[in-house]
């Protein structure tokens, strides 16, 4: 309430004064509006940049889940190559193994025996040959001890036996022929040349090779 002894004129002077802001508080407000204004401007922007990366990366991710998803066609021509190249190393694979276990086991049979039959005759003689895997072993009847030992080392520089090894060599005594009696001749006839007499002991032996591992015996 107002004093009573207020003045029509003073009620009029606060009522205007109440109404209308001095000049100072329109500055205030206009400061704080601008310093608003100030603000807000930046944060739009920001916002606005924000939700366009926003969308950028997300199109981007999309687009990279869909390569990634996706499958591409396989060529029919490569995927049948593919098949047939598996099927060729499979293959490959069974030969080699097939063509290392034959070669390990090799043996040429005729030129090992053309090796083994390499002797006199009149000096020696083979009677038994048998054969476990790849160890030969040889038996036979030979005039003297120098006979069997120049056999072995035939056998030894042909090149297909390694080792070559004298297992037994034993002499044998032959028995003693009586000879028959010499038949009588006419005067007028030539004297008969006396027949060469056989050794009077012989040297059993026995030999045994092993044929070499992996040996080519082609020539």
């Amino acid at each position: 309430m107002l004093p009573p002894d207020t003045g029509a004129e003073e009620i009029e002077d606060l009522e205007e004064g109440g109404d209308k802001p001095s000049g100072s508080s329109r500055l205030v407000i206009y400061l704080v509006m601008g310093s608003l204004l100030i603000l807000f401007v930046p944060l739009y922007f920001s916002a606005t940049t924000i939700r366009t990366i926003n969308v950028q990366v997300k199109a981007s991710l999309e687009a990279l889940q869909a390569t990634l998803s996706s499958t591409p066609p396989v060529d029919p021509r490569l995927e049948s190559l593919s098949s047939t190249l598996s099927v060729v190393q499979v293959q490959s694979n069974a030969l080699q193994s097939i063509s290392s276990t034959l070669e390990a086991i090799h043996i040429s049979w005729p030129q090992i025996m053309a090796v083994i039959s390499s002797f006199n005759p009149g000096q020696m003689s083979v009677d038994a040959v048998s054969q476990s895997d790849k160890t030969i072993t040889i038996s036979g009847t030979a005039n003297e001890e120098t006979v069997v030992m120049a056999y072995a080392e035939m056998l030894r520089q042909s090149g297909f036996f390694d080792p070559v090894a004298v297992e037994a060599i034993s002499l044998r005594i032959l028995p003693t022929l009586t000879p028959a009696p010499e038949p009588t001749l006419a005067p007028d006839m030539p004297t008969p040349t006396p027949a060469t007499l056989s050794p009077s002991k012989v040297a059993d032996f026995t030999i045994s090779v092993v044929v070499k591992k992996g040996e080519s015996q082609d020539g």
